[in-house]
């Protein structure tokens, strides 16, 4: 949810992860068509001391006694270059980002093109796994002015009002980001 307080919110630390909890109601979109639905959602997110990894473990519950259909986006933004240079010259940097989208394993692969001999590649995988159902959809977005809109922002990404089959995937952007959407329906309890 954008710019939605929650019923209830809570978050854990641990020394291995970090833990964010929360629970919200909504309703159905006809008024008296449907029965109240109640989803708590729990995202763990570890990042690996040895290696350059960050897992997110999302998972859903839906308290009411229908199946719910939900969409989860991810969304982050691609720099692949030491801090210092993405400060000096932030929109050159991104000249040099390439991705593909690999929908075999529904990953997004980015990786900078070398400028010299001597430079060290970068890359950057940015992956979905779920438990496989037949109703399942998933897409990816390349670009953020694909993501945001035409004068969007972040409070109301277009992407977020599209469906999943419209979202479209560019290899090659001005500004590039990693974003996948997966809409699924959750069953009941």
């Amino acid at each position: 949810p954008m710019n939605m307080l929650p019923d209830n919110y809570q978050v854990q630390y641990h020394h291995y992860m970090a833990a964010f909890q929360r629970q919200d109601h909504t309703v159905e979109p006809q008024v008296g068509s449907g029965p109240q639905v109640r989803i708590t959602s729990r995202m763990e997110v570890a990042v690996m001391p040895n290696h350059d990894l960050e897992i997110r473990r999302l998972t859903l519950l839906n308290h009411s006694d229908t199946p719910h259909r939900i969409r989860v986006t991810s969304y982050g933004e691609v720099v692949l270059a030491p801090q210092s240079d993405d400060r000096r010259h932030p929109a050159f940097n991104k000249l040099f980002i390439e991705s593909e989208y690999l929908a075999e394993s529904h990953t997004i692969l980015c990786h900078r093109r070398l400028r010299s001999s001597t430079e060290e590649p970068f890359f950057l995988a940015h992956s979905l796994a779920f438990r496989q159902e037949a109703d399942v959809q998933v897409a990816p977005i390349g670009s953020r002015a694909e993501f945001l809109g035409r004068n969007g922002d972040f409070a109301a990404p277009l992407a977020l009002r599209k469906p999943l089959d419209e979202w479209n995937f560019t290899g090659s952007d001005l500004d590039p980001i990693f974003c996948l959407g997966i809409e699924l329906t959750i069953p009941p309890r």
